[in-house]
């Protein structure tokens, strides 16, 4: 495909991280870090899908898991409250003990049986079996919507409920000082008053003409706003037949003026909307914050601690669900230039906030060599085949391999870590799409970064343009179609754990983790192939052969931070079941399985089972403890990882991502901090 130049016009400039700009960051090449996950690519061909083929193998492989780093899987019976902060909680480890009617946490915290149950070892021996065999993405989230929050502000339209249309229609050709005016806060007794600084570029003709207009708005409509920040009630009063509306956009108008407290008067729209398809509204009900597949909003305390943005929010949404008031809202140009045809439209109450994107992962993973999960019974990937699964359009595989739970091995003790508080552990950020993402195919880049930056429905690019009507030079965003690929299944590196004292809230909780002991479980398997078998002992064991190859799996809570580290090892004989026909009766006989060195050799040799072996494996690094999160210090020397990201992704005026993941099986996987000058 040809190379696309994102509609540059000079010549493109390395990155220089000495280079005083517009940012005051710059990367510090002194401290370098290893992100906590990497990822395993997917396959170029599409997953080996057939009917299910019974082998003759069918057994028990007894294993023994050895406990390598703080290992906590939950008691989900019963959680207790710290006595210093109620709303976090202290968590048991998963036992056969119901503690639902246990008062004291001291008197269960330690159980005697401790177990790790068969379900969660099923699952991580599941997801390194697809890994090995260029499986379907078994578990992925098929409801929530992909975002990510854009560079790009958006532009005023109105938004209006069609009575007949039984739709939401949108209307985009409105006129500043005729359809509706913008202004500052509003005093008591002196009523709307424009924003005099906002508007310094323009000439005092041009101004004196806006403020006439709107004073006679004002005088036509007998409107006089009365807004009390403490509480934010607005009265309304002037002539209640008024087409005119109000809408208040604290610190959300236009990101390049001043925004506090921005409010917008305006008229109900006529003439010939556009309307609104389902999934429109639904990606701008993602945004707000009122699907019920979305977590926290504008109306959310935890994501939004302004008390009075929360208020106003609650009435605009409110004026939402009653569809009887326009709403002012905010639309991206690209559409908008485009009449909104042939183009996916994005919808926010705000100008610069989250986009909800229209492909979801399992359509995402669809155009990927169709990685999403099966639906045909007789086309079933080989991790479906063998763990069996329930498929999306109806009908079931039965698994043909079952794990018991692991079990404390009697002749060894179980040694507990004193309690810790985790870290605020959360869902994937997939909206980390420098991480998430391959880069386009298109786009430009050098060992600086990309021209640009990309997300799960396009990819854009900038370009200067000379503005004739003001004589200067501005920026124009461009939008790009492309293919969009995951950058594949995701794997924890072996990251060394460290006990850090936390604050405790209600959104981490504090856990008694086993940091010494054994366990015992068993796999039984039933009419698996000789491949099949060999590919499961490969999953379990994690060898390729190497002498000295410490190889661990990982469970339950804590992975980022280095919990959760095992070592399975596979007991011998791995005995098989056979039945002979002795004497007219049909007679078990049991005998020791024998290794395919010839197949476990070419399993071993595999791609996919290296890259298994390098996450599975500890790294050789300067300092065990560079594996950590992206950070970004800034002049007090406190660091985030949402700043990292941010300057990773350049400024407003020119977003280009500068560095991404190295590949999983690079000798370097480091990347660079950023620190503020």
């Amino acid at each position: 495909m040809a190379q696309n130049n994102g509609g540059y016009r000079k010549p493109y400039k390395k990155f220089d991280s000495s280079k005083k700009g517009k940012t005051s960051y710059s990367f510090s090449t002194a401290d370098k870090f290893v992100n906590p996950y990497s990822f395993i690519p997917i396959k170029d061909k599409e997953p080996p899908r057939e009917e299910v083929k019974k082998g003759n193998l069918s057994g028990k492989i007894s294993c023994t898991i050895e406990i390598v780093s703080p290992t906590f899987i939950p008691n989900t019976t019963k959680s207790f409250a710290h006595p210093q902060n109620a709303d976090h909680k202290r968590k048991v480890f998963y036992s056969y003990e119901d503690l639902s009617g246990a008062i004291d946490i001291d008197d269960v915290r330690r159980p005697q049986n401790p177990v790790i149950p068969g379900s969660e070892i099923r699952g991580m021996i599941r997801n390194v079996y697809e890994q090995l065999t260029n499986s379907c993405f078994s578990e992925v989230d098929e409801f929530n919507l992909p975002y990510k929050r854009t560079n790009e502000p958006k532009e005023l339209c109105i938004m209006c409920w069609d009575e007949e249309k039984e739709k939401w229609v949108l209307y985009n050709d409105l006129k500043k000082g005729e359809d509706y005016f913008t202004g500052a806060l509003i005093s008591k007794d002196r009523g709307f008053h424009l924003d005099r600084a906002g508007w310094k570029k323009y000439s005092r003709q041009i101004k004196d003409l806006y403020k006439a207009s709107c004073e006679k708005f004002l005088r036509e409509n007998s409107i006089k706003v009365d807004y009390n920040p403490q509480n934010s009630d607005m009265v309304f009063p002037g002539n209640p037949n008024s087409d005119y509306h109000l809408h208040v956009a604290p610190m959300m108008y236009n990101f390049m003026q001043s925004t506090a407290n921005r409010m917008i008067v305006y008229k109900k729209p006529s003439g010939n909307g556009i309307a609104l398809d389902k999934n429109t509204i639904e990606r701008f009900e993602y945004v707000l914050g009122v699907n019920e597949n979305v977590k926290g909003g504008y109306t959310d305390a935890v994501t939004n601690k302004d008390k009075t943005v929360r208020d106003i929010f609650k009435k605009y949404i409110n004026n939402y669900k009653s569809k009887k008031t326009p709403l002012v809202v905010y639309v991206d140009k690209h559409s908008k230039q485009k009449g909104f045809k042939d183009a996916t439209i994005y919808i926010s109450p705000s100008s610069m906030t989250k986009e909800y994107f229209l492909n979801k992962i399992p359509d995402v993973l669809h155009r990927n060599r169709k990685h999403d999960k099966c639906t045909d019974i007789k086309k079933v990937c080989p991790a479906c085949r063998l763990f069996g699964t329930i498929l999306k359009e109806g009908g079931a595989i039965k698994g043909r391999v079952r794990f018991s739970d692991a079990v404390r091995d009697k002749e060894t003790q179980v040694e507990y870590l004193r309690e810790i508080t985790l870290p605020i552990l959360s869902s994937p950020r997939i909206s980390s799409t420098e991480f998430y993402l391959k880069p386009p195919k298109e786009l430009r880049h050098n060992e600086f970064g990309y021209d640009g930056i990309w997300n799960y429905d396009y990819y854009t690019t900038y370009r200067k343009i000379y503005n004739r009507q003001n004589n200067k030079s501005e920026i124009e965003f461009l939008r790009h179609s492309y293919d969009v690929e995951l950058a594949g299944r995701k794997v924890y590196w072996n990251s060394k754990f460290k006990i850090e004292e936390l604050d405790k809230s209600k959104m981490n909780s504090s856990v008694t983790p086993i940091n010494k002991g054994k366990f015992n479980f068993d796999v039984y398997f039933e009419d698996l192939t000789q491949a099949e078998l060999e590919e499961l002992l490969f999953c379990l064991e994690l060898k390729d052969g190497l002498e000295g190859n410490n190889t661990v799996h990982k469970i339950g809570a804590g992975k980022p931070i280095g919990m959760g580290q095992i070592k399975i090892t596979v007991k011998k004989p791995i005995e098989c079941i056979n039945y002979k026909l002795e004497n007219s009766l049909i007679k078990r006989v049991d005998s020791p399985y024998e290794r395919n060195n010839e197949m476990k050799s070419e399993i071993e040799n595999k791609e996919e089972a290296q890259m298994i072996i390098a996450y599975s494996s500890d790294l050789k690094l300067d300092n065990d403890s560079m594996i950590e999160y992206p950070n970004a210090k800034n002049k007090k020397g406190d660091s985030t990882v949402f700043n990292w990201f941010t300057q990773n992704r350049g400024v407003v005026t020119s977003p280009k991502i500068k560095q991404i993941l190295p590949n999983i099986l690079d000798d370097k996987k480091i990347l660079c901090k950023y620190s503020k000058k």
